[in-house]
């Protein structure tokens, strides 16, 4: 009975069906979303710099310390989203492998924190218009959302986690 009502659109998230709607015109609309304006919906001042500290940072003192497999495993095992990036790999897939894959992530994700890197596929996203009512018409109807790599959600995980991940004087200016 549920699969039905979904089906007829009675209950359930709209379905993203783009019709005869542009595509041009839909990447026009996205492109032309501001930081200003994602700033506003955030409650930050729009259009308006930040500035940090003018003081010197010594990042001597600063470090991160390693993820641990437990942390790894909970923020693999968080993962809700079936979603696929632009890496190809789903949550349902990673966790499916993650008793074997877990020693060479924790060492990725370590060697990273400690090198101050980060992949540049991790960097990319790929932008899907979502229905914002029942039966879309214009590019108006639609917001875009970021379909962002499954790993990379997980290390952002761990980091986000791991309040005490800083060593040194952690103090950012």
């Amino acid at each position: 009975m549920w699969g039905e009502l979904r089906r007829l659109g009675l209950i359930g998230a709209p379905k993203a069906t783009l019709g005869s709607l542009d595509l041009n015109e839909l990447n026009l609309a996205f492109s032309s979303l501001t930081n200003a304006d994602s700033n506003m919906e955030r409650g930050l001042p729009g259009g308006d710099e930040i500035t940090l500290d003018s003081g010197q940072f010594d990042d001597s003192e600063f470090f991160f310390f390693d993820i641990s497999p437990s942390q790894l495993l909970r923020a693999i095992q968080k993962g809700r989203s079936e979603s696929v990036g632009v890496d190809g790999i789903s949550t349902r897939c990673l966790k499916l492998g993650l008793l074997c894959l877990l020693p060479y992530l924790l060492h990725l994700f370590n060697f990273l924190l400690q090198h101050s890197l980060y992949p540049e596929q991790w960097k990319c996203a790929l932008v899907r218009p979502l229905p914002k009512i029942k039966s879309p018409v214009s590019s108006s109807d639609y917001r875009p959302i970021s379909l962002l790599c499954t790993v990379s959600k997980a290390l952002e995980d761990c980091f986000r986690a791991g309040r005490g991940l800083f060593g040194g004087q952690s103090s950012i200016r």
